[in-house]
């Protein structure tokens, strides 16, 4: 039934006294594409809100039937959709099904196989998002983003933009926390939980100088967390910690990949003298090109901290992009990547 091309055929006519006469009918079958047709019709899916569900190449050629090409040279795509984008991955041999953010409900998906002479066929799968708990809204820390303070205050006020629950009309809880990075063993970790933007931290009077992060986390009412996007930095007193300080002191010479990173503006940088050395820490570009140094001084043994706050030594803000934090330390030398986004 498929068959086309040219076939002649000859007749012969011939009468009761045997007279007869001879004659040729051609007959030209011109080539129609048939388009695919669908012989396994896909089984209604189900996935969860904010997931992803992947479909196989190899499983929907396997579902078709085309009686002009092979399955091989069958492409697939899906119609227009306002809830399900539809990406393509032909090197993997599938494609990837992504829910509009935080939709759920059901929705009908079409999919169409399509032939090399433009031919194509439609299937309709039924297609289920359940409704899964979201994280809450992503928000912004206020203040302090750098804040350096000789001595020991007696408060520290303490503010961030609100984030939202997006599946209730509750209010989010907030978890506030202030983190020593000094180094040292035992550093101290200070949480707190609130229903508000604002918390003013009594300083208590035995608090360890030196630089702390904070950050806080957004709690919906389901328990899922969303933590800030940014980080600030509080620095009391001294932000060394030597031999005349500390109990502890390092071994080694050491260069720590600073916190945090990628970073916006500022950044912190450790590093550990194991003796007393005269001490380089620069920033230099992806040319290579020196464009701040931080440190030039001689430096007992001890563990050290310093933050760079993305400017140049003329003070100017530099451009987002990879920038290399070199220690010379005696005759150790020390390189570690770093990533400013503005």
């Amino acid at each position: 039934s498929q068959w086309h091309g040219e076939e002649t055929l000859r007749l012969v006519c011939t009468n009761h006294i045997t007279l007869s006469d001879t004659g040729e009918v051609t007959y030209i079958i011109l080539y129609v594409n048939d388009p695919p047709r669908w012989i396994s019709h896909l089984s209604d899916l189900t996935m969860l809100e904010d997931d992803s569900l992947v479909i196989s190449y190899s499983d929907l050629r396997a579902r078709v039937f085309d009686p002009d090409h092979d399955r091989s040279t069958l492409t697939f795509h899906v119609g227009e959709n306002p809830y399900i984008t539809a990406h393509h991955r032909p090197r993997r041999g599938m494609m990837t099904l992504i829910p509009l953010r935080d939709w759920w409900g059901e929705t009908d998906l079409v999919f169409y196989v399509n032939d090399p002479e433009g031919g194509s066929a439609a299937d309709t799968v039924r297609i289920t998002v359940i409704d899964q708990p979201d994280e809450p809204d992503p928000f912004r820390l206020i203040d302090p983003m750098y804040h350096h303070v000789e001595g020991t205050p007696d408060t520290i006020l303490f503010h961030w933009h609100a984030s939202f629950d997006p599946d209730t009309d509750y209010p989010v809880s907030y978890q506030w926390t202030l983190e020593h990075q000094g180094g040292l063993p035992d550093s101290p970790v200070i949480q707190l939980l609130t229903l508000d933007t604002l918390y003013v931290f009594a300083v208590v009077p035995d608090l360890l100088e030196g630089t702390y992060f904070w950050w806080v986390t957004a709690i919906a009412q389901s328990g899922r967390r969303q933590r800030s996007d940014n980080v600030g930095f509080v620095v009391l007193g001294t932000t060394e910690v030597t031999g005349e300080n500390a109990e502890w002191l390092p071994a080694e010479f050491v260069l720590f990949q600073n916190y945090p990173n990628p970073f916006n503006p500022y950044t912190r940088i450790d590093y550990h003298l194991a003796a007393d050395a005269q001490v380089r820490l620069a920033i230099y570009n992806p040319l290579g090109q020196c464009v701040r140094v931080l440190i030039q001084d001689r430096k007992n043994q001890g563990a050290y901290s310093v933050l760079w706050d993305g400017r140049d030594g003329s003070g100017r803000p530099v451009q987002s992009g990879i920038y290399v934090c070199r220690l010379q330390a005696a005759d150790h030398v020390f390189e570690k990547k770093m990533l400013l986004l503005r």
